[in-house]
């Protein structure tokens, strides 16, 4: 994840329970978010609403909730490491919005809520979820968060650059259904791009994002590899997809030249405005948040985005393969020692109910977490975001898994050294599979 970039606060209180009168019990609770992205403030704002609603009801019970809220700015390894630390030390805030693929890491150290409970008794919220969202959050069948927002990943490019290479329309309005169709490969991506880079229509012709992520999982699947024993909750080391994936990432950028060797070391600000701003044909890391990014970040008009850039599923790497995405759930988790656990439930339901969940979807080109909201006409009016909800069909999830991310790090460092030439695809995968090994042992991953 990119580097954010502003903090955000709402109210101050004291850590503890004070009475502003004798008659009114005022509860504090602390919340700690993930960003935020210019686009995603709803992930607190709403939060903020949620509590000022809530506040009218406990009013009656002469109780008022007061929210302290604010956002971690840093990269998304650091936040971890700010979380578990406040965990371990027992200073953790009541609420943290974070990425599902550490709840298996907290939730086994006991520093979670089960929500089981709360939800069992509110099948109305939890029924309206899309069921998928709380296969993300479970660890040993139990859940331990509350889906804040989705999305999935895909393929960005720019549709003048294929029409100034002599696309007529019809064949560029058909791109996204023939790479779903299989008919389309990364391979042939590749081919494009490099015709595009040669004929001086774009600087390069393809870029991926510059820092380790969830994107790199979806080339494994790509290449009909796997990541995951979902019944055995173990890594897997497919050896012949990864190899694939080590291949394709050399072929980019020594054999084609289509990418910087220097890829990693552009940085966001550079990745940022490549699409918008035609200084490559694809991002090949790219997720439904970059619309809106493209639109409020870098200048983009609406009209604009619609008529000049593109978006399909990630392409398989074999001809008549299936495409794949893969979504990313940030999930709101709850503190083990909070000692109003059910107020905050109640809070997060309303923080996520269909008005706030279609508030930080337009906001933030993220997708719905709930049915009823994929259901209203404005959301079904919009065609981005009906399409993008398509390619669920597609999707998958990174493991819950307490090794999963030292396996996204391990995946990105080999990726790294392919580019930079430091080391071919072989030592690559070779020098992957050993890092894994010794980190999991032969109990926690399997080598395919």
């Amino acid at each position: 994840m990119k580097k954010l970039f502003f903090s955000f606060f709402i109210s101050t209180l004291s850590p503890f329970i004070i009475t502003a009168s004798p008659s009114l019990e005022i509860i504090p609770i602390k919340a700690l978010i993930i960003g935020p992205e210019s686009t995603s403030i709803t992930r607190l704002t709403n939060l903020k609403e949620a509590v000022e609603i809530l506040n009218k009801s406990l009013l009656k019970e002469n109780k008022k909730i007061e929210l302290k809220g604010e956002f971690f700015t840093g990269t998304h390894e650091d936040f971890r490491r700010r979380f578990i630390l406040a965990f371990e030390s027992q200073q953790a805030e009541d609420i943290l919005l974070i990425g599902h693929e550490d709840i298996s890491r907290l939730a086994s150290q006991g520093f979670l809520a089960d929500l089981t409970p709360y939800l069992k008794n509110d099948p109305k919220n939890f029924k309206d979820f899309f069921p998928s969202l709380w296969d993300s959050v479970k660890y040993k069948n139990k859940i331990y968060g509350i889906p804040q927002d989705t999305e999935v990943r895909m393929f960005y490019y720019r549709k003048d650059v294929l029409k100034a290479l002599g696309w007529p329309d019809s064949k560029i309005n058909a791109f996204p259904s023939e790479v779903e169709k299989g008919k389309i490969t990364l391979f042939d991506i590749v081919k494009i791009a490099v015709e595009a880079q040669n004929k001086g229509l774009v600087k390069w012709g393809i870029y991926h994002r510059p820092t380790p992520g969830s994107n790199f999982f979806h080339f494994i699947t790509s290449f009909q590899g796997v990541f995951e024993d979902q019944k055995n909750n173990h890594l897997v080391i497919d050896q012949k997809a990864l190899l694939a994936v080590f291949n394709f990432f050399y072929e980019l950028v020594h054999v084609q030249k289509v990418m910087p060797k220097e890829m990693i070391d552009l940085g966001w600000e550079v990745m940022d405005r490549a699409i918008p701003h035609k200084e490559i044909l694809f991002n090949i890391t790219g997720g439904s948040w970059n619309k809106m990014e493209y639109i409020k970040d870098q200048g983009m008009s609406e009209k604009d985005f619609n008529e000049k850039v593109g978006f399909c599923l990630i392409p398989s790497g074999i001809k008549g393969g299936k495409p794949t995405t893969l979504s990313h759930p940030l999930v709101y988790i709850v503190n083990n020692k909070s000692l109003q656990k059910n107020i905050i439930f109640k809070l997060l339901m309303k923080a996520t109910d269909p008005d706030h969940d279609i508030k930080h979807a337009f906001a933030s080109s993220h997708l719905a977490v709930r049915k009823s909201t994929s259901k209203m006409p404005s959301y079904q009016k919009d065609p981005f975001l009906t399409k993008a909800t398509q390619f669920l069909k597609y999707t998958c999830f990174i493991p819950n898994h307490i090794d999963t991310v030292f396996f996204q790090n391990m995946l990105f460092e080999a990726i790294r050294s392919v580019e930079s030439g430091r080391l071919s695809p072989q030592q690559a995968l070779e020098q992957f599979t050993a890092e894994m090994k010794k980190m999991s042992g032969k109990k926690e991953i399997l080598v395919k």
